[in-house]
């Protein structure tokens, strides 16, 4: 049976549907690393990306298996969340959502995107420095990026970072 899918822009009602997507995503993670199961990106955020930044989703076969949430933060543009079902994992979906982000961004006149994820975990960091993400040191956050970091470190995520794309060289 051959598949399809397709990186296309949230309709609000796909809104309902990330939280499982999330759920899903989640359970990669080592439990001591992330908040407690359920805690998801928060539907009213999702619909404030869906009416001032972008908020993409993956279907496969009609189905959402995946999203990115984004949306301007200071003078960047700000990867809030990205999820993929692991299900539907190793198939370049992350990478499909963050492209569509990052070139929803440069359309915008952005020339930065941010976000902030494990440094140590290999889907993370080391998957968003080979899209040309770099991880900024401390003295390189802004105060926005710092207050993200400081409220993930609250919530029980350790290990984070900062990271910055310079859109210019892509």
């Amino acid at each position: 049976m051959q598949t399809s899918d397709l990186i296309r822009a949230a309709t609000e009602d796909d809104i309902p549907l990330l939280a499982a997507v999330e759920s899903a995503a989640d359970k990669l993670f080592p439990t001591d690393r992330i908040p407690q199961t359920g805690d998801v990106y928060p539907e009213e955020s999702h619909r404030r990306a869906l009416r001032r930044g972008v908020l993409l989703v993956a279907e496969v076969d009609e189905t959402v298996v995946g999203f990115i949430t984004s949306e301007p933060l200071d003078l960047a543009f700000h990867i809030f969340a990205l999820a993929v079902d692991p299900n539907y994992g190793q198939r370049g979906i992350g990478r499909r959502l963050m492209t569509g982000a990052v070139e929803h961004a440069l359309q915008r006149g952005f020339s930065e995107a941010t976000l902030t994820t494990f440094e140590d975990l290999r889907w993370n960091a080391p998957f968003y420095q080979k899209l040309g993400f770099r991880v900024l040191a401390p003295h390189e956050t802004n105060g926005a990026l710092s207050s993200i970091l400081d409220k993930e470190l609250e919530s029980g995520m350790r290990c984070r970072v900062a990271m910055s794309c310079d859109l210019s060289l892509l």
